[in-house]
């Protein structure tokens, strides 16, 4: 996944949001801003939304398939990490060896990969949500601010938030549900 390799809704965030947050943009620039939203509209529109983990792909298969498409993890010890990344996460196997590529690329020993990943992961998730939440800052405004209304029309209006209730309702269920004693899940809501 994209944006755990580059920091994807970091980014958004500070360069794209702050700015229509602001209000601050001088003429034209406004169209360049909304662009950089159009490029990440399916991830905003559809929030904390993840390949969820394929739960038939036993240990070899997953070798095989790290071995065939990233050959650096090609370990038998990354291969459990990848797995012990996509359980912990619940997210597929794909998008976990990213997550144990980007945190190597950090410099983090083995034992600390899982941890790495886990932090990678929910600090993305937590632009993301700043991405959301800050400009739906501005539809409480009064009258609301246009640079919100436009933002939100771009995501798809009412399916977008409908789209944001559904992803709540999720972040809920985890927060009360099976990952209520998850120590890692937790440190990070």
């Amino acid at each position: 996944m994209a944006a755990f390799e580059a920091e994807t809704f970091e980014a958004l965030h500070g360069n794209v949001v702050a700015r229509l947050a602001s209000g601050l943009n001088p003429a034209g620039a406004e169209a360049e801003v909304f662009a950089d939203v159009r490029k990440n509209k399916d991830a905003l529109c559809k929030p904390f939304t993840f390949r969820s983990r394929e739960d038939t792909m036993d240990l070899p298969t997953l070798a095989r398939h790290i071995a065939a498409q990233r050959p650096r993890l090609a370990t038998e010890q990354l291969v459990k990490a990848v797995d012990e990344v996509s359980r912990m996460l619940r997210l597929h196997q794909t998008d976990s060896c990213a997550l144990v590529e980007r945190s190597l690329g950090l410099g983090v020993g083995l034992q600390e990969v899982p941890r790495r990943c886990a932090a990678i992961f929910y600090r993305e998730c937590h632009f993301q949500a700043l991405c959301l939440h800050d400009m739906a800052q501005g539809l409480a405004k009064s009258p609301p601010d246009k640079q919100s209304i436009a933002f939100f029309a771009l995501l798809g209006g009412k399916r977008c938030i409908t789209s944001l209730f559904e992803a709540l309702g999720l972040l809920l269920r985890d927060l009360t549900g099976e990952r209520a004693g998850d120590q890692v899940f937790l440190a990070h809501v």
